[in-house]
């Protein structure tokens, strides 16, 4: 009885620990982006602002999607 609970708790670290492997691999690189967009006649921030970027090709224009 005891080898069994054994058994099962070294299979279950064994999944944990390819779960978490496998999670962490699949992860895309991210990266955190804060604009300040500021009113040009006074200098104060736009409280709300919407920001919009799209996607570039190698020459710097505006590629579709996004």
């Amino acid at each position: 009885m005891k080898r069994v609970v054994v058994d099962v708790a070294v299979v279950a670290i064994g999944l944990g620990l390819a779960v978490a492997a496998a999670a962490t691999g699949a992860q895309e690189p991210s990266a955190t982006l804060n604009f300040l967009i500021l009113k040009d006649y006074n200098g104060k921030p736009i409280r709300n602002a919407a920001v919009v970027l799209h996607p570039v090709n190698s020459r710097g224009k505006q590629e579709r999607g996004g």
